[in-house]
């Protein structure tokens, strides 16, 4: 790793679980207010369904994950499957990364060291044969990660690790995945300022194959 590079830590919670059942995306609602640690609100929302097969979940630096979203909700994505919705996450992300590494965007600098954006998307859903995947795009690491287990975290994460290890499974109904997901968001919060209480659930329900 470049010593004069910083890459913040992500100051968020958000975990995408699943079982045979269906999919649970969920993110805590605070948005802590740059270069004022203490100054937050619990207003942000972090996921988002983006059609009946695919949602996604956003952890990190609000303000660049949100130039990619927006560019991302520009396109047509309604009959995306879940691959097809990553791989357009990854090629903005990379594009994005680019921006920042060859000056377009200005990074910003502590301590003489440049100091670049941080974020992470989960897409989670189904593909066009009725799989379900999870996938991961960091802007440290810009490529598209499939991830084989059941569920999915970043952010804060090493209280949902322990939770989620020992109480998920594959049986779980997709209201089951609803609370476990908020239970391990609401938990975080008591540990850490960084993550509220106040949660966002979405659920992509398993298609109807014809």
């Amino acid at each position: 790793m470049n010593n004069d590079i910083i890459t913040p830590e992500l100051m968020t919670l958000v975990v995408a679980l699943k079982s045979k059942h269906g999919i649970v995306l969920a993110g805590d609602k605070r948005h802590i207010i740059p270069d004022r640690f203490y100054t937050y609100n619990d207003e942000a929302t972090k996921v988002f369904k983006i059609n009946d097969k695919v949602g996604i979940a956003i952890a990190g630096d609000a303000d660049d994950a949100t130039l990619v979203f927006r560019q991302l909700a520009d396109l047509d994505l309604i009959n995306k499957d879940v691959y097809g919705v990553a791989k357009e996450i990854e090629r903005l992300t990379q594009e994005d990364v680019i921006k920042w590494h060859t000056g377009e965007y200005i990074a910003l600098q502590k301590f003489d060291r440049l100091i670049y954006p941080n974020y992470a998307f989960i897409i989670a859903g189904y593909s066009g044969n009725g799989d379900q995947k999870i996938f991961t795009v960091n802007s440290a690491v810009p490529r598209l990660r499939e991830q084989a287990i059941g569920f999915v975290k970043e952010g804060f994460t090493e209280i949902a690790e322990y939770i989620l290890r020992e109480e998920h499974n594959e049986n779980l109904t997709i209201e089951q995945l609803r609370k476990l997901a908020i239970r391990v968001i609401q938990e975080t919060s008591k540990i850490s300022l960084a993550v509220s209480e106040n949660t966002n659930v979405i659920k992509v329900k398993p298609p109807v194959l014809v």
